[in-house]
C-alpha cells in the first residue's frame, strides 16, 4: 500500500483518506508516509473490535493488545495531529465484565477522536455462532450504550480543546 500511495501522490490528488486499516497491516513505513504527506489525511481508521486479548483470540484476530497499544502510541508520536477512529463490537459471545472494562480503559488511554460501536450479530456459518454464553440482545445494547457514552465524553473533551484553533 505504501508504494501505491506514493504513486497516487505523484498524480496530485487533493486529499486521500484511508479507511479500515487493520492493526496488523500498519507498518512504520505507512505511518511515516502518512505523517509526512500533505495529500494523505492524517487520519487512521483502525477497527480494533475490543481491547481484550481473551476476546480477540475468540474472534481469531491477529496480534494482541500490547501490540495494539504500541501501535497507537507510535502513531501519536510520529503523527501528533492524527485523527484516530476505531470500531468496536459489544456483546461478543463470552464477553464478560472484565473484557468490557479492558475496552473502557483502552478508550480512556487512547482517546479516539471518533468511535463506532455495534452489537454482535449472530450469523449462521461463523465460528462464534456456536460459542457458548451468547449475550442477550438487551445486554448487548446496554454494553454498546455504555461504550458510546464513554466515547461521547471523550469526543466532547477533545472538541472543547479545539475551541479557538484554526
Amino acid at each position: 500500500i505504501v508504494d501505491l500511495l506514493k504513486e497516487i501522490e505523484k498524480i496530485g490528488f487533493y486529499s486521500i483518506r484511508l479507511l479500515y486499516l487493520y492493526p496488523s497491516e500498519i507498518s512504520d513505513e505507512l505511518i511515516d508516509l502518512i505523517a509526512s504527506s500533505k495529500q494523505i489525511a492524517h487520519y487512521f481508521d483502525i477497527p480494533i473490535q475490543c481491547a481484550s486479548d481473551h476476546l480477540l483470540k475468540l474472534m481469531n484476530r491477529h496480534g494482541d493488545m500490547k501490540q495494539t497499544y504500541e501501535l497507537f502510541f507510535k502513531i501519536r508520536q510520529k503523527c501528533p495531529d492524527a485523527i484516530l477512529r476505531t470500531t468496536l463490537i459489544a456483546g461478543f459471545p463470552e464477553e464478560n465484565e472484565e473484557d468490557l472494562k479492558e475496552t473502557e480503559d483502552f478508550l480512556k488511554q487512547i482517546e479516539f477522536d471518533h468511535m463506532g460501536c455495534f452489537t454482535y450479530s449472530r450469523e449462521e456459518g461463523t465460528a462464534s455462532y456456536n460459542y457458548p454464553n451468547q449475550i442477550k440482545e438487551v445486554e448487548k445494547k446496554k454494553r454498546k450504550d455504555r461504550l458510546m457514552r464513554l466515547q461521547a465524553s471523550i469526543s466532547f473533551k477533545k472538541a472543547k480543546s479545539q475551541i479557538g484553533k484554526v
